[in-house]
């Protein structure tokens, strides 16, 4: 938990996590406290986790100090509290798990007085699976992956309009572990987009 957070320490002065979850913040920043070495202990199933942990280390090399996590809500985010605009904003596994995507897309240009919350001339990284479900994203809100619907990809282009160019789009395939007898194979998509120096908003 935390750990795209920590890991964008060795580029940036500054970063700052955010997610909705109030359990999530609390362990990354415990985590973000843990001396040296410690022990993760992964489920077995249901509640039970048994046995010896498995030996943890974080990166020292890492600047942890640099790093902060807050409670927030990716689709009415405070960008001036957090201190946006940014050099760089990582959208990781999220896009298809807000109840408006195309609200969270356009702050990152339209929002703080269109100031956005990404600058002109930064990076923007969204990586998903597009895995809608209506148990967080009304299907009116869905990118795509519906009978009449763009591509979800194509969806979220649109959605980010003119202000953003693509840099670059490629898969990330991950194993996701939720106990000893299942595991996640996923292949989200993975896409780098750069503001414009020069567009202004429509």
């Amino acid at each position: 938990v935390g750990g795209a957070t920590h890991e964008l320490t060795r580029g940036f002065d500054g970063v700052v996590g955010v997610d909705m979850s109030t359990n999530f913040i609390e362990m990354a920043q415990k985590v973000q406290r843990m001396p040296g070495e410690f022990e993760l202990q992964s489920p077995v199933e249901g509640e039970l986790r048994r046995g010896p942990g498995s030996p943890l280390a974080l990166d020292r090399t890492l600047s942890l100090e640099n790093a902060e996590f807050r409670v927030g809500d990716a689709c009415n985010l405070e960008p001036q509290a957090l201190g946006a605009p940014f050099d760089a904003v990582l959208m990781a596994n999220l896009i298809c798990r807000v109840p408006d995507p195309v609200k969270a897309l356009r702050d990152m240009s339209q929002a703080n007085n269109g100031q956005g919350i990404v600058k002109k001339g930064g990076v923007l990284m969204i990586v998903t699976p597009f895995s809608w479900n209506s148990e967080f994203t009304s299907k009116d809100n869905w990118l795509g992956g519906k009978e009449g619907a763009e591509d979800s990809f194509a969806g979220l282009v649109e959605a980010l309009g003119e202000e953003f160019e693509l840099v670059d789009k490629f898969r990330m395939p991950l194993v996701i572990r939720e106990h000893r007898r299942r595991w996640q194979y996923i292949v989200p998509d993975g896409a780098i987009f750069k503001r414009k120096c020069g567009a202004s908003l429509a």
